[in-house]
């Protein structure tokens, strides 16, 4: 929303269920210095917010579908949820007569190249200033999940450490789009056991 009205766009009301995150005085004084009509709908009562309770609904399936296809763990659920809407976000749509969301808002049409499988393999370029030595590896396996929220680049799974880095976009040195779509198994994620079943095979 902070970003929308930094653009310039307008937004006329804000609908929400009454959540301590949303009914508190520092967002009602907010929308009201930015001329924002707040509409709180009434406890447990999700039908009077349709049309965000069905896309909550929809983006929901779509996780699932995407974590059972890729073999992905629970905990890489808010990750995986992000991908789906920004993918939905790059979708065209009948309500905007075929156009994305993504060009109805910026006005340019999305860059699909850079998309791709949420889970497949690709890999994070190491900076000689941070190797070992010289015969260290340049790069080092990582599962894509999406673009950074600033900035070019790509948001990954770092499968050595099991944390998520974000790579700067330089071309296929930092992640290969031909990289065949690789399901993981689920273990091989999971928190702890990545980092330590990783460092093993470096030992060797």
């Amino acid at each position: 929303m902070v970003d929308l009205l930094a653009q310039g766009k307008k937004i006329q009301r804000f609908t929400s269920d009454g959540g301590g995150e949303y009914v508190n005085n520092e967002l009602k004084a907010y929308l009201e210095t930015n001329g924002i009509k707040f509409i709180p709908t009434h406890p447990y009562t999700p039908q009077e917010n349709p049309l965000v309770e069905k896309m909550n609904g929809v983006l929901v399936d779509k996780m699932r579908a995407v974590m059972h296809a890729a073999n992905l763990p629970e905990v890489l659920r808010p990750e995986v949820l992000q991908y789906v809407v920004d993918v939905d976000n790059l979708s065209p749509t009948k309500a905007l007569k075929g156009m994305t969301p993504t060009e109805k808002l910026t006005g340019k049409k999305p860059d699909m190249v850079r998309l791709k499988l949420c889970g497949c393999i690709g890999y994070v370029f190491i900076p000689k200033e941070v190797r070992k030595n010289g015969l260290a590896t340049k790069a080092e396996s990582a599962l894509f999940f999406g673009f950074p929220k600033i900035g070019h680049g790509y948001r990954l799974l770092h499968l050595r450490t099991g944390k998520m880095v974000e790579a700067r976009d330089k071309g296929q040195q930092y992640y290969y789009p031909q990289t065949p779509y690789v399901p993981v198994p689920v273990e091989y994620v999971q928190s702890g056991q990545c980092e330590s079943r990783l460092e093993r095979q470096y030992e060797k």
